[in-house]
């Protein structure tokens, strides 16, 4: 929601809109894709996660959730490469001929999208080993660095500096969370063989 209080404050309502536009098409697409997936794969992990007695179930169960990284970096790539060639095609099909112009900022709306999406699998691993409790840290510097990154960048460039905001606060995330894992994540009394 910060993205869009900047550019109300510090730009035009006009811009706002021109955000929704790249960001229901760039980033919010897919959120719907990758929740679709995982809705089909959640009870798969969990169900092989087990109680957690061997070191295995975990194993097994996070196996899952590595191709299931692997699979959002890939997507993420081919749509990079699918906006990045026709991007005006899309906007186009997908809204109206007045936003064409937006096409050059709809692959780094993709990468942002990945990156939030990559994160969001990779807390699964904490979820399979019962340790979300540090999901917390992730989150709070996460909305921190992106409500003043989006405010830094439109008052720096505008939507464009917005949307370099949305890719920087979302490899942040992935960063962090990847931190929290090798710091805290690996460590578990749960499992006990």
């Amino acid at each position: 929601a910060s993205e869009r209080w900047a550019l109300e404050l510090l730009r035009s309502t006009e811009l706002v809109g021109q955000f929704a536009v790249i960001n229901q098409i760039g980033f919010q697409s897919l959120g719907l894709i990758f929740g679709s997936i995982g809705y089909f794969l959640f009870p798969i992990m969990f169900s092989r996660a087990g109680n957690l007695n061997h070191r295995n179930q975990f194993d097994n169960a996070n196996q899952i959730n590595n191709l299931y990284l692997l699979f959002n970096a890939l997507l993420t790539t081919g749509l990079f490469l699918v906006f990045w060639f026709w991007g005006e095609a899309v906007i186009r099909l997908l809204s109206d001929e007045k936003y064409t112009h937006l096409a050059s900022l709809l692959p780094y709306m993709v990468c942002a999208g990945g990156l939030f999406n990559f994160g969001q699998i990779y807390t699964n691993r904490f979820m399979l080993s019962l340790q979300t409790k540090l999901l917390l840290y992730p989150k709070i510097i996460a909305a921190v660095v992106g409500a003043v990154a989006s405010f830094v960048a439109v008052h720096w460039n505008g939507l464009e500096g917005l949307v370099v905001a949305a890719v920087f606060t979302q490899f942040i995330y992935v960063v962090v969370i990847h931190i929290t894992w090798l710091l805290g994540g690996k460590k578990t009394d749960i499992i006990t063989n």
